[in-house]
């Protein structure tokens, strides 16, 4: 399995809204754990083998097309004030994988360092970035979650509070078309190739998705809708020992 995440841009206002209504999905019984249990493992597998946890939001192609007017591309500059504008996010996602898959789910997140990603049955694997460290979790199982290193995931770009864009080891490119433009971002990594492509859209600047390309050029993307940032969000939904009590696992 996979995952995707679409964002759709509200105002970047600094102003706090309410405490976001999301309840963390439990399982109702057991037989329900019994019937999930296939599909989650399947998309643990999933991750582990490509040391994935790296949501890729994005297009498969977009119309790059050069500009007239050098006065109308967004720049550098307005990406970092841009990105640097969202302390927190609620999106829903769809994410689309190499193989045509699709899944749908839910993100949070709030920066810097903290993210959670819940994905819809079948697939309702739960994944939470916390400080140094992403937990997946899957919730047919009683044996706890598998742990990775933040910054070995393209979570770790999303993540980063002060992405430094003037860093030529870290961006790769940046593309700019009629209406989208793509920042390629590289994953430092000694244990995963490939690179992190972040689309926005040009007018208003929204980042509309991902992706993540693999060192085998295989493609998993992520698109965002019905996003709002900078609300308040309850800790709890990124306390990893929490979550392991809600689903009884050591």
């Amino acid at each position: 399995m996979h995952y995707v995440l679409y964002m759709k841009k509200v105002a970047t206002s600094k102003k706090r809204l309410p405490l976001i209504p999301i309840k963390i999905p439990e399982l109702e019984d057991q037989s329900m754990r019994r019937r999930e249990v296939t599909s989650i493992v399947t998309l643990t597998r999933h991750v582990v083998s490509n040391l994935l946890l790296y949501l890729v939001i994005g297009f498969c192609s977009l119309p790059l097309v050069a500009f007239a007017d050098t006065e109308s591309k967004p720049t550098l500059s307005d990406l970092t004030t841009y990105l640097a504008e969202i302390d927190t996010l609620y999106s829903e996602i769809l994410q689309v994988n190499s193989d045509g898959s699709k899944s749908e789910g839910r993100l949070l997140l709030d920066r810097p360092l903290r993210a959670r990603v819940d994905y819809f049955p079948p697939n309702k694997g739960i994944i939470i970035a916390r400080s140094g460290t992403v937990a997946v979790f899957d919730t047919g199982s009683n044996t706890g979650p598998s742990h990775y290193p933040l910054k070995h995931t393209p979570f770790y770009h999303l993540l980063v509070k002060d992405l430094d864009l003037t860093d030529s080891d870290t961006v790769l490119n940046h593309l700019i078309g009629r209406d989208y433009n793509e920042l390629h971002l590289k994953v430092k990594s000694e244990q995963v190739g490939g690179h992190l492509e972040l689309v926005f859209q040009n007018d208003p600047l929204i980042l509309v998705g991902w992706v993540f390309v693999d060192d085998l050029g295989n493609r998993t993307m992520v698109k965002l809708h019905n996003t709002r940032t900078n609300l308040k969000i309850d800790p709890k939904f990124f306390n990893i020992e929490h979550q392991k009590k809600v689903l009884g696992q050591p």
